[in-house]
């Protein structure tokens, strides 16, 4: 590998980094990249979508609407609200498989 090669490897990653670590201008973000800028757990934020200003989108296919959420919202919402405590969902027991008793 030449130095000019490595040089722009790393000028290539450099820029890729820095575009991973700033926040976007404009767009609207996933539950998934809410959980990960503001470090709650996805489920979390699904718990909570109503508080931190979630914007439904029609899915293609008609079934469940795509969540979307505006990080400046969101971050008012995580400032001005106490959010309620993510509770996971009560277990159910399910029945045997196989015939077992």
């Amino acid at each position: 590998m030449t130095d000019e090669l490595a040089a722009a490897i790393l000028e290539e990653l450099r820029r890729i980094r820095q575009a991973l670590e700033s926040e976007p201008e404009d767009g609207l973000l996933t539950a998934a990249e809410v959980a990960q800028r503001f470090g709650v757990a996805r489920d979390w934020v699904y718990a909570n979508a109503d508080l931190l200003g979630v914007i439904r989108l029609p899915s293609p296919t008609g079934q469940r609407p795509r969540l979307r959420f505006d990080a400046s919202k969101v971050s008012e919402a995580l400032a001005d609200a106490e959010p309620q405590p993510y509770q996971p969902r009560q277990s159910i027991q399910l029945l045997p498989v196989g015939g077992a008793k």
